[in-house]
């Protein structure tokens, strides 16, 4: 932490809070040392966002306060559970997926020994029955929200680990997973 003088994240990102507020910690001296740099984003200016608050004891615009609320108690909840523990919760629901994966002899672009335990890109099944549109609706129909690629062009789906996820959820959505795998061979 002596090397970082910015960091910036958001409110829902392994904080399990709502999306829509994000933040930044930074060394004081770094944020004085940009105060006289051209504003290229009214919005996003930080260090007029921190002198602001610094003088009125609150935000330039107006938060979306429910989010701000949400952000709170999902602090809260993460020094309940611990950074160890949701780690190993997520860690937990990847192993669960990973099983499954195998299983169903489905292909990984990211070796599993490189893999964050956050969340699991999967390759489109290599068969023409495959919809990835028709996979997304029988999981939403149970329950479940899945994600298609983006990082690459490749044919993926992906699968998140975190969030408010238990690992017997995360079984339900292997089951679903495999019923839908079955329904295309």
């Amino acid at each position: 932490r002596d090397y970082i003088d910015f960091m910036a994240s958001t409110s829902n990102k392994n904080i399990q809070g709502m999306a829509g507020l994000a933040f930044v910690f930074c060394r004081k001296e770094a944020l004085e040392s940009i105060k006289d740099y051209p504003i290229r984003n009214y919005n996003l200016n930080i260090y007029d966002q921190h002198q602001y608050f610094i003088k009125n004891n609150q935000m330039r615009f107006t938060p979306l306060v429910q989010t701000a609320y949400a952000l709170r108690q999902a602090i809260i909840e993460t020094k309940i559970e611990t950074i160890e523990g949701r780690y190993a919760r997520y860690t937990e629901c990847w192993k669960v997926l990973l099983e499954a994966v195998k299983k169903l002899g489905l292909k990984m672009p990211v070796p599993e020994s490189e893999q964050s335990h956050l969340i699991v890109t999967i390759m489109d099944p290599e068969t023409p029955k495959y919809s990835f549109n028709d996979m997304h609706d029988l999981a939403r129909e149970n329950g479940y929200t899945i994600y298609p690629g983006k990082l690459s062009n490749a044919p993926t789906f992906r699968i998140a680990n975190i969030g408010d996820i238990r690992p017997e959820e995360m079984r339900g959505f292997t089951e679903i997973l495999a019923q839908y795998m079955g329904s295309i061979q």
